[in-house]
């Protein structure tokens, strides 16, 4: 997933992606990379995930102050 700001980039400080209850930024399984504005985040399942996925994701811009998204939340079955 990538997670951008157009206009004054992507806190990474304020990145927040929750994996069915549990923040997985700073997992060791979940890979950052900067790209222009933003980030992309990556991340690998020390296991298989099975039925419901619940996700939700939060970020906010480098202004200050900040831009706050609003959360989105996703789910996959």
């Amino acid at each position: 997933m990538e997670i951008i700001d157009t206009l004054m980039g992507v806190d990474v400080n304020t990145i927040s992606i929750i994996l069915n209850g549990e923040q997985i930024i700073g997992s060791p399984n979940t890979n950052i990379t900067q790209i222009g504005n933003g980030y992309r985040i990556r991340y690998t399942s020390p296991e298989r995930l099975l039925g419901q996925i619940n996700v939700i994701i939060d970020a906010a811009d480098m202004k200050n102050p900040p831009n706050v998204m609003p959360t989105e939340t996703y789910y996959f079955i």
